[in-house]
């Protein structure tokens, strides 16, 4: 309901009682939020809110949620087996060290040889290596 002022245009808000809110409940279903609207003499936004407040649910929005959901569910299994694919590749990277011997450099350092590499030449490029970079890297 508009009340006109001459200086200023008021809204007069609308107090809900048990008998509007026992329509909405009984329509909600069958009819629009602008034909409720006119029946009730409410704007649409009003009975949108009344819904929500009351947690009515128009069966639209609940298929819109599920499938909401849906996708949630649907992106989340896509992003675990795009990890359960990374860890087969790198599961694959890693060598097959059966074919290959250990040599021992220090106390607390092993060296992987392959087969038929020169032990002592390895030996002296992994030293070489440590004195230049200060760290240990062997390249073949």
């Amino acid at each position: 309901m508009k009340i006109f002022n001459k200086k200023t245009i008021k809204v007069a808000r609308t107090s809900w009682t048990a008998e509007m809110y026992s329509i909405l409940r009984r329509n909600y279903l069958r009819k629009g939020n602008k034909e409720l609207s006119d029946i009730l003499s409410v704007s649409p936004t009003a009975i949108s809110i009344q819904l929500s407040k009351l947690g009515l649910k128009r069966p639209g929005r609940i298929r819109k949620e599920k499938a909401k959901k849906r996708i949630e569910t649907t992106d989340k299994i896509k992003a675990e087996s795009k990890l359960r694919q990374k860890e087969k590749i790198l599961s694959t990277r890693q060598q097959d060290l059966s074919k290959m011997r250990t040599l021992r450099i220090d106390h607390k350092t092993f060296v992987y040889l392959r087969p038929g590499q020169d032990p002592e030449k390895v030996k002296k490029q992994y030293h070489r290596t440590l004195s230049k970079n200060g760290y240990s890297k062997i390249e073949y």
